[in-house]
């Protein structure tokens, strides 16, 4: 597993939020299909990389270098069409990026 990060005082937003993109109006309910951008480097993560984390369809950065990381990269990370960055190093990840 993924060590879990506490933020005592995070702000939680909640509710709903709607888009007007390309003509076409899209309500969320949830902001995690907004998220675009992941950063988690040095920060003493453990374990696999979650699949779900492949779910994040509007994922265009994805850092997550400099942790302790094990196990291969998940198969459907090249499913992400908006990821431009991917940066995995310096974890002991093994077989080929998919």
């Amino acid at each position: 597993m993924v060590s879990k990060v506490q933020l005592d005082n995070a702000k939680r937003y909640e509710g709903n939020v709607m888009i007007m993109a390309k003509g076409r109006e899209i309500e969320y309910s949830s902001t995690l299909p907004l998220v675009k951008i992941i950063d988690l480097s040095k920060n003493n993560m453990s374990g696999i990389v979650p699949e779900e984390i492949t779910k994040l369809k509007r994922l265009g950065t994805l850092n997550l270098s400099i942790n302790h990381l094990t196990g291969n990269i998940p198969s459907d990370i090249g499913n992400l069409n908006l990821l431009e960055t991917l940066d995995l190093s310096r974890n002991q990840l093994f077989g080929s990026i998919p």
